[in-house]
């Protein structure tokens, strides 16, 4: 060492005199051991391609304090191009890389519970992802967000302890392959390597049941696990995916149950059943843009005037066949539009297919047949509904005392109020109003009352078996009674058979719907239908 400032005393705790010349220490002696190689071998890359050197090691200052330093320097040659020494500045930067490693901290911890977070687990997995290993990898997660409902009765503060004492609860299970994330407010993620099988993450989950059990049990909230086992080949690109499928996986297992917490594991039926779904969220995308819109049409099925014996009207009926799929029942691709909101705009599509329909049936002379159309809670609190849904009736030229608009039961448990104001809002201009399912929501006699409504559709699970039980003691009657009480039409759905039929006339239900009078059909068949039926 040929030359060594007065600032090396502060920075190592060794006076210059001390470095100069190696006299009683080495710079090298000095640099923290694990950095040493990886400086000289900077040192000679640098002096090969004559570059300036930079490097960032720690030292171990004479008091044995670690120092975190930032070096700068380069090779001096001779003018045969020989090194002939190395010049250079050393730098305190503790300060700073103390400051680094606190921001670093916040960002990958979570401060309440101490816990790495999701990004943590992002960043690890995309790494480990990188490597080729044989060892097993698989991820679980405890989905805990029912405790959302605590907030509300006993406030945030209360449902957050509760999360950190179950977090503290669940690190006593943390080990070397076993690391633990809270990868949501309400989700903790425990990471699993180089275990052996199925049994081993099930025993895993039985610890974290046993932990977490009597805590649920006493707060009244529900738990579901999800299991993810990460394929040989997973990519670090698929990262998020990862995610999502776990996260989908604790969902299924998440059951409306206080007394015990059930798993389940991401498997190829449910990778099917995603394909299936991001399939048809592409069709319904595209005929949402207007590309091959013959995929989704309507069928409608005839409503019986059961005291005419007449076809007095239709339930339009959405439905889709895929390029891919086949046909798709309403079941599967409904909640997928109402998921993706693509329910607004399709909405839109089936109220202007089904009053062209009805146009199409008063020209041909049944001026006394309407029109039944299935809305969603999301259709109906859309922006502007009712003054678009009127648009559209002006538009094609259809009175609106012939149109009805269906809506299930079970709708009016959220948004009482603002939905009752739009079906009021509608029934001022002619539009009549169905409670489609009757008897499957829980409706109050005095919600029942005070609802905006026409009419109640008795839910076909009340007609099926009344053939096999004493009819006097099945309670559909009462049903058609209560209604009629309250000057509603009473219309059955999911008539079957004749015995049906006849009970329905015999208690002097309005209409009636099913199988027994005809299936759903075909715009031009379902005129065929009604001209035949009511000559």
């Amino acid at each position: 060492m040929l030359y060594v400032s007065s600032g090396s005393k502060e920075l190592t705790g060794y006076d210059a005199e001390s470095l100069l010349f190696n006299r009683d220490v080495s710079y090298n002696d000095i640099i923290a051991p694990r950095y040493r190689s990886q400086l000289w071998d900077n040192w000679k890359r640098v002096i090969k391609k004559h570059q300036k050197f930079r490097d960032v090691y720690q030292i171990i200052t004479k008091s044995g304090d670690l120092k975190w330093v930032y070096e700068l320097g380069e090779p001096i040659y001779d003018k045969d191009g020989n090194v002939e020494a190395l010049e250079g500045i050393v730098i305190d930067i503790s300060a700073q890389k103390r400051l680094e490693e606190t921001l670093q901290h916040k960002s990958d911890y979570n401060e309440w519970t101490e816990l790495l977070n999701r990004h943590y687990l992002e960043r690890l997995l995309t790494e480990d992802l990188k490597k080729k290993s044989l060892q097993k990898r698989a991820l679980l997660v405890v989905n805990l967000n029912s405790v959302q409902t605590l907030t509300s009765v006993h406030g945030y503060h209360y449902s957050q302890e509760l999360m950190k004492m179950i977090a503290e609860e669940l690190k006593k299970i943390v080990c070397d392959r076993c690391k633990l994330f809270l990868t949501h407010e309400n989700r903790l993620t425990f990471y699993l390597k180089n275990y052996k099988s199925k049994d081993d993450l099930l025993a895993l989950y039985e610890r974290i049941a046993k932990i977490i059990e009597p805590i649920i049990m006493m707060e009244r909230i529900s738990c579901g696990v999800g299991i993810y086992e990460l394929p040989a080949n997973s990519k670090p690109s698929e990262v998020d995916t990862i995610l999502k499928n776990l996260l989908l996986a604790s969902e299924k297992a998440y059951i409306n149950d206080e007394r015990s917490i059930h798993y389940v594991f991401f498997d190829v039926a449910m990778e099917n059943e995603i394909q299936r779904e991001r399939q048809l969220e592409k069709e319904l995308a595209e005929i949402s843009d207007g590309i091959s819109e013959e995929r989704f049409f309507l069928q409608y099925q005839p409503i019986i005037d059961l005291k005419k014996n007449k076809v007095c009207g239709f339930e339009a009926l959405a439905r889709l066949k895929s390029d891919v799929l086949g046909f798709v029942p309403p079941l599967a691709f409904i909640p997928v539009l109402e998921r993706t909101k693509l329910i607004i705009p399709f909405g839109r599509m089936i109220v202007r297919k089904s009053l062209t329909f009805l146009k199409k049936i008063h020209e041909l002379g049944f001026e006394e047949m309407s029109v039944s159309i299935n809305i969603s809670a999301i259709q109906l609190l859309s922006e502007n509904f009712t003054k678009k849904f009127l648009d559209i009736v002006k538009e094609v030229g259809v009175v609106p005392e012939k149109i009805w608009v269906e809506l299930t039961e079970s709708v009016f448990a959220s948004n009482y109020q603002e939905i009752n104001s739009v079906l009021g809002r509608l029934m001022e201009q002619g539009i009549r109003v169905a409670i489609d399912d009757f008897g499957t929501g829980f409706s109050s006699l005095y919600r029942l009352l005070a609802i905006n409504i026409n009419s109640i559709k008795i839910d076909k699970a009340f007609m099926d078996g009344i053939e096999l039980i004493n009819i006097d003691e099945a309670i559909t009657k009462d049903i058609i009674s209560l209604g009629q009480k309250l000057r509603y039409t009473v219309v059955a759905e999911g008539v079957e058979t004749e015995i049906q039929k006849d009970y329905l006339m015999a208690y002097g239900c309005d209409r009636a719907q099913g199988y027994f009078f005809s299936k759903p059909l075909n715009e031009q068949d379902a005129i065929i239908f009604a001209e035949k039926f009511n000559k």
